[in-house]
């Protein structure tokens, strides 16, 4: 497989798959085109600035605000959650499960999240975000958390301003873990960014905590720690969401609760 894409990179053929899925060619193609470039995106990061370089990603925007079905937006989804994987610090892409647990680093402006940005596809995804089907929340979450883990500042404030943070705290609390695990992430580094600004302006309040509390988001975890510690035989999962959970409760949340 890297072979077959990286000849594709050498012929220069990605323009022509940007417009098997952009033109009216059919459910079918469009399908097949979306989760070729997907693929593109999960290799390196030479490939990944490739694509970008191509300035593409307006595109993408009328997959996620059009009804294309689950396959083109599960697939344009995951094209998202992998191209906002990288960063300034990141040498090379790894598989997108060991990057979406990566440890948070220095925030630096990121020329992959804003080409994102800038190319109005955040307030589409969070709309997915919160009404889509499972399978499509599961890619999304990944991509916003992406943003909020790797972004900078003004980017963070851009996620919180299109509305990111109750689609997240709704989703704390469904059944598939790995979705809570990277909307707790995402919230979290909200948070983070939060107690900056709230040291920053001198305030006493930490802004991004007041709204995940209006969205039941401050509810809906501390359930999950009385749940979790009164439960029994909790796996892997269930144990890194309790550690989360305590680390969010007890960093941004304990001198209100007091």
């Amino acid at each position: 497989m890297p072979y077959m894409i990286q000849l594709i990179m050498d012929n220069q053929r990605l323009p022509c798959l940007y417009n098997l899925f952009a033109q009216d060619y059919g459910m079918s193609i469009r399908k097949g085109a979306s989760w070729m470039i997907s693929n593109l995106t999960l290799i390196n990061a030479d490939q990944v600035q490739l694509i970008m370089d191509n300035q593409r990603l307006p595109c993408l925007y009328n997959l996620f605000a059009q009804d294309y079905g689950m396959s083109i937006r599960k697939g344009a989804s995951w094209m998202i959650s992998n191209l906002t994987l990288i960063n300034a610090d990141q040498v090379q892409l790894n598989t997108h499960l060991a990057a979406t647990r990566a440890v948070v680093g220095e925030w630096g402006i990121s020329n992959e999240l804003q080409a994102v940005i800038e190319s109005n596809i955040i307030s589409p995804l969070v709309f997915l975000l919160g009404h889509a089907e499972s399978q499509i929340k599961e890619k999304v979450a990944w991509a916003i958390s992406n943003v909020a883990r790797w972004g900078y500042r003004g980017q963070i404030r851009y996620l919180v301003s299109k509305g990111c943070i109750k689609p997240l705290c709704d989703l704390i609390d469904c059944e598939d873990v790995i979705l809570v695990i990277e909307c707790m992430k995402g919230l979290e580094c909200i948070l983070r960014v939060g107690e900056a600004e709230k040291q920053l302006h001198g305030v006493k309040a930490n802004n991004y905590a007041r709204m995940i509390e209006q969205c039941g988001g401050l509810s809906k975890i501390m359930r999950l720690l009385v749940n979790d510690r009164t439960g029994n035989n909790l796996d892997g999962y269930g144990i890194e969401i309790l550690q989360m959970a305590d680390n969010i409760f007890e960093s941004y949340f304990y001198d209100e609760e007091e």
